[in-house]
């Protein structure tokens, strides 16, 4: 948020058939590709690492979104 300048922040937290699932979403200002640095990398190696998956999705702001096998948590 404080990058980006959000305003809104929205988190989500679902269990669906096994998995556990996690949304970060705010109305950030959009910037010029997001840049994978030591933090979001870190943060993709850790969710690998017990078979999770982190994606980045832009639209009206920018999303972090997870997913967990439920047992890993």
């Amino acid at each position: 948020m404080r990058h980006a300048k959000a305003t809104e922040c929205d988190v989500a937290l679902a269990r669906v058939d096994g998995r556990i699932h996690f949304r970060i979403a705010d109305n950030g200002v959009q910037v010029d590709g997001v840049k994978h640095g030591n933090g979001l990398s870190g943060m993709r190696e850790r969710v690998r690492a017990i078979g999770g998956q982190l994606d980045i999705v832009a639209g009206r702001g920018l999303a972090l979104e997870m997913t967990l096998p439920a047992g890993a948590c």
